[in-house]
């Protein structure tokens, strides 16, 4: 009889390895961390952004040497900002991976979504939808898919400098194993691609190559947990000439009517999503 707490028996753990066991862990430890920081600083950071603005308010009556004093306040208003926005990421992190799933025909899902895409990518970046025409349809939370979709595409923008094109693909994929096929949705870019070591490292929670940026690298960690609890996989691929493929495999959802959802009431890829 196995555990009643979702401890996993010894064949479970057998059949994951430990390795799997080890990076499940070891995710699970990271997102009460964050979970944990978010709690604490997010109150923090508010009362302390008040406090700024209520000592703006006075230096503004003051007279011209506190031009100083203010340029200060406005660097530390941006700090604050910048602070805030990466606990409401670890918050995100630490919260629950799988959200709230749902029955989502991917190729509308990814059409509906392409003004708020090219807006992301910008104007020097063309960017192409090559969806099939059979439903395609998976079950995962569609605000966790925005975020994952603006965070590669993001990703790709930054990697290509603002020039370039970026395809998406949606298809029926097939392991050739004896199991039924999956739904992949890929993007590529001809941007300069990505080293071996980065792609290695490229889910691992807190890993950026965006040194010269403020970042935390939990985009593509969070993306990749969500893809993982509703039971797919992410990949990377890269060729010697450059351009980069992450592919989303995601399993198709049981044969049943697809669920009325309302796109309109979907917020346009935001809380890190397309829109942000």
């Amino acid at each position: 009889m196995p555990p009643l707490d979702g401890t996993p028996t010894i064949e479970e753990r057998n059949a994951r390895g430990p390795v799997a066991d080890e990076d499940r862990d070891r995710m699970e430890s990271l997102a009460r961390m964050g979970n944990a920081l978010s709690s604490e600083m997010v109150p923090l950071l508010t009362v302390l952004n008040n406090i700024l603005q209520l000592a703006r308010v006075g230096l503004e009556k003051g007279d011209p040497a506190r031009k100083v004093a203010l340029n200060s306040m406005a660097t530390a208003d941006r700090a604050m900002d910048t602070a805030t926005a990466l606990l409401r990421r670890l918050e995100q992190f630490g919260s629950s991976a799988s959200g709230r799933p749902e029955r989502i025909d991917l190729a509308s899902f990814v059409r509906s979504r392409f003004r708020c895409m090219s807006g992301v990518l910008g104007s020097g970046i063309e960017l192409t939808i090559d969806g099939t025409d059979e439903p395609a349809v998976v079950r995962i939370d569609s605000r966790r898919l925005d975020q994952l979709i603006g965070e590669l595409l993001r990703n790709a923008s930054e990697s290509m400098r603002g020039s370039g094109e970026v395809v998406i693909r949606i298809e029926r994929h097939d392991d050739g194993v004896d199991q039924p096929p999956l739904i992949r949705m890929t993007f590529e870019d001809d941007g300069p691609g990505m080293n071996a070591e980065s792609m290695r490292r490229a889910f691992e929670p807190f890993f950026t190559t965006r040194h010269h940026e403020i970042g935390i690298g939990l985009g593509l960690s969070m993306g990749h947990t969500t893809v993982n609890a509703a039971g797919g996989r992410m990949s990377l691929s890269s060729g010697d000439a450059g351009g980069l493929r992450v592919h989303v495999d995601l399993p198709p959802a049981p044969e049943r009517e697809v669920d009325d959802i309302g796109f309109d009431e979907i917020p346009a890829l935001n809380s890190g999503g397309v829109g942000e």
